[in-house]
């Protein structure tokens, strides 16, 4: 097998000959990337929260207890306040202070995430 060989005298002559597009390749990409990030791209934002409503109760011990019934009456309220905040009232408040032309349907629509 005929391995070559190079010394680093011949390795950093190479380097030294193309050292402008060493440099110059790496500027223009970093320069084209964020002239499309910057100006081409529109920035998408969102958000998000979850509310998880709980009562604590005095068990016979004294310690705080959860029990299946008060469960399902947080996730309830939960949903009714999902409810609300998707209401048409509460998205034409939405709407106006972000300025956004989007519908009340369209606003609803956008990211939704059921309780369950």
């Amino acid at each position: 097998m005929n391995l070559k060989t190079m010394e680093l005298s011949v390795v950093l002559k190479i380097i030294k000959n193309n050292i402008w597009w060493l440099i110059a390749i790496p500027t223009v990409s970093v320069a084209l990337a964020f002239s499309i990030s910057k100006y081409y791209i529109q920035p998408m934002y969102s958000s998000s929260a979850q509310i998880f409503i709980t009562t604590n109760v005095k068990a016979e011990d004294g310690k705080s207890a959860v029990y299946s019934e008060q469960l399902k009456a947080n996730i309830q309220l939960a949903n009714t306040f999902n409810t609300i905040l998707k209401s048409s009232r509460t998205l034409g408040k939405v709407r106006s202070e972000l300025q956004l032309d989007e519908t009340d349907e369209e606003l609803s629509k956008k990211n939704q995430h059921p309780i369950r």
